[in-house]
């Protein structure tokens, strides 16, 4: 344990790891780097759920038309881009 010494707090943890300006070694280097990726991915995963919420939102609104309309369709365009 830490001998009743109150631990650092995981948010100042993280600024100082993520925080270019402080001296780190090897295993902080590789936290800091990993951490980003991991930042970057969780982004890009946000950015997924986004589009398809929005494509089936968009799927909802297709359907209650008097058109047929695949969702499937839909969904494919979104996660397209298009």
């Amino acid at each position: 344990m830490n001998n009743g010494a109150q631990a650092t707090p995981d948010h100042e943890l993280e600024r100082q790891i993520c925080d270019s300006a402080v001296p780190k070694n090897e295993r902080e280097w590789w936290a800091h780097h990993k951490i980003e990726r991991l930042q970057a991915r969780i982004a890009e995963r946000e950015n997924e759920l986004t589009k398809l919420r929005e494509a089936v939102s968009e799927s909802i609104k297709l359907l209650s038309m008097d058109r047929p309309i695949d969702p499937r369709d839909v969904l494919r365009a979104a996660l397209k881009g298009e």
